[in-house]
């Protein structure tokens, strides 16, 4: 979802739910990429990881799940290298109760 749009209703509510998704990475301990690429075209996601991270303690880990392994190197380049762990599985891996 990009976080502008530039008619009605639809405005208000993509900026209400950019603003939450700001408020959760700046809160949070732990985060969770599962199956994302983080293409280098999604500025939007770069911009928003940009404007939250530098307020982050050291303790805030990046947990990536993804086959490609290219994927843990762009994490590690946007995240940084010490809170970056990647993780190469399936979907079919996981187990839920």
């Amino acid at each position: 979802m990009p976080p502008y749009y530039t008619m009605g209703y639809a405005y208000e509510l993509i900026q209400f739910n950019w603003r939450k998704a700001q408020t959760a990475l700046k809160r949070a301990k732990e985060i969770y990429i599962i199956g994302y690429s983080m293409p280098d075209e999604d500025m939007a996601f770069l911009s928003l990881v940009n404007s939250v991270k530098i307020k982050w303690l050291n303790k805030v880990t990046i947990d990536v799940w993804n086959t490609d392994p290219t994927v843990f190197i762009k994490a590690q380049k946007i995240f940084g290298s010490h809170r970056v762990k990647g993780h190469n599985s399936f979907a079919s891996h996981f187990h839920f109760n």
